[in-house]
């Protein structure tokens, strides 16, 4: 996958945040530049190694199905929940 992303400026915020979390700082300050690297790198890759949030929300619809069906009474609806369920978790897991 191809990103228009500045490479620089994402290394050079997840370097800032990482020294921020290892010195125990609440906070750290990433200047414009960074965050709309870091933005723009982070939509880019939504869908492809992030999933989206409709993504999530049907992922957690189709687990409450599942626990809801019984796969002796409905083998096909369960079969096609958890083929739907296996399809996300391989995906994004």
């Amino acid at each position: 996958m191809k990103t228009a992303a500045d490479y620089d400026l994402v290394h050079s915020a997840i370097k800032r945040m990482r020294y921020s979390f290892q010195n125990a700082r609440s906070s750290v300050e990433l200047d414009r530049n960074e965050r709309d690297a870091v933005l723009r790198l982070l939509l880019d890759v939504l869908d492809d190694y992030v999933p989206t949030e409709c993504e999530i929300e049907i992922h957690q619809m189709n687990i409450d199905r599942l626990n809801r069906l019984d796969p002796e009474r409905n083998k096909t609806a369960w079969n096609r929940v958890m083929t739907d369920i296996d399809e996300f978790e391989n995906k994004y897991c």
